[in-house]
C-alpha cells in the first residue's frame, strides 16, 4: 500500500502513533524488512532449536562438554544475527523517523554502518547466555531437585540480558559512541519506567523469548513451524513495537541537549 504523504501539521505526535500508521500504511516495507532480515536471523534460530532438541537425546556428553561443542557454531551464528539486526534497526529507524526507505539499499547500508558492532554486541551477550546454559545442564544432570527453581532463576537473568541487550542495540542504531558508552547510555534508559517497559518488552518479544527458553523434544516441529509462521515475523515487529519505547527515553536524557536533530524527529514538535 502506498504511504500517505504527510505535511507537517499530520505529522503524529506520540512515536507509537508512527507505529499503527506504518502497520497500516507501509506493511511492504516492512515484509520487505523481513524478507531480507531472514537471511541472517534463520541459521541462528534453527541451530537453537536443534541444539534443545540435541541435548535432550545425548546422554552420552557430560553437559560442559555439550555446552562448548555448541558454543563455537552459535557464537558465529549469534554474530550473524547481530549483522542481520543492524539492517532491521537501521530500516525501521528510518520508517520511524518519517524519513525514506529505500530497500534493499538502506537494510545493507545499516550493516555496513554498524553490522561489525551490532554483532559483536549480540555475541557478547550470547556468551552470557552460554555460561548460564551451562549452569542449567548442570543442574539438570546433577541436581534434579533444585533445577526447576534454577532454570526460573536463569530465565528471569537472560531476560532481563535480552532486555539490556535491546536497549544496546538501540543507542547503536543511532550514535557512534564507544562499546563503554554504548552500555553505560542503554543501563541508564533501559531500567527508567522499568515495569512499563518490560511488559511491553515481553510483549513485543514473546516469540523469541519462547524459542529461547522452551526445551522439549516432542514438540519439535512445533518449535520449527513457531519460526516460520511467528518468530520470523517478530524480527521485525519486536523491534518495531518497542524501539519507539527507547528512543523517546533518548529524546529526554540525550538528544534534547547532545543531538537536537534526533530530538522527537518524525513528530510533530510544537505540541509533541
Amino acid at each position: 500500500m502506498k504511504s500517505k504523504d504527510f505535511e507537517y501539521k499530520d505529522l503524529p505526535k506520540r512515536r507509537k502513533e508512527v507505529v499503527f500508521y506504518l502497520l497500516k500504511n507501509r506493511r511492504s516495507s516492512l515484509l520487505g524488512i523481513l524478507l531480507l532480515s531472514i537471511l541472517f536471523s534463520i541459521p541462528f534460530y534453527f541451530w537453537l532449536i536443534y541444539s534443545r532438541y540435541f541435548f535432550m537425546n545425548m546422554s552420552d556428553y557430560h553437559p560442559v562438554n555439550f555446552v562448548l561443542m555448541n558454543a563455537f557454531p552459535g557464537l558465529f551464528l549469534s554474530f550473524l544475527y547481530g549483522v542481520g539486526l543492524s539492517g532491521i534497526f537501521y530500516s525501521l529507524r528510518r520508517l520511524l523517523f518519517m524519513d525514506t526507505l529505500r530497500l534493499p539499499y538502506h537494510f545493507f547500508k545499516g550493516i555496513k554502518e554498524s553490522g561489525f558492532e551490532f554483532g559483536l554486541f549480540v555475541s557478547i551477550f550470547y556468551i552470557f547466555y552460554t555460561a548460564f546454559d551451562c549452569v542449567d545442564k548442570l543442574t539438570y544432570t546433577y541436581i534434579p531437585s533444585i533445577y526447576v527453581f534454577i532454570t526460573i532463576i536463569i530465565a528471569i537473568i537472560d531476560i532481563l540480558l535480552f532486555f539490556m541487550l535491546f536497549f544496546v542495540l538501540s543507542s547503536a542504531s543511532l550514535y557512534i559512541v564507544s562499546f563503554r558508552q554504548a552500555f553505560k547510555d542503554a543501563f541508564k534508559n533501559a531500567f527508567k519506567g522499568f515495569y512499563k517497559n518490560i511488559i511491553q518488552y515481553i510483549f513485543g518479544f514473546f516469540p523469541l523469548i519462547f524459542l529461547y527458553f522452551y526445551i522439549n523434544p516432542l514438540f519439535l516441529y512445533i518449535n520449527l513451524i513457531g519460526v516460520l509462521f511467528m518468530v520470523l515475523v517478530y524480527n521485525v515487529l519486536g523491534p518495531l513495537f518497542n524501539l519507539p519505547i527507547a528512543y523517546d527515553l533518548f529524546d529526554e536524557s540525550i538528544n534534547k541537549v547532545s543531538y537536537p536533530k534526533y530530538y522527537k524527529k518524525g513528530l510533530y514538535k510544537d505540541e509533541a
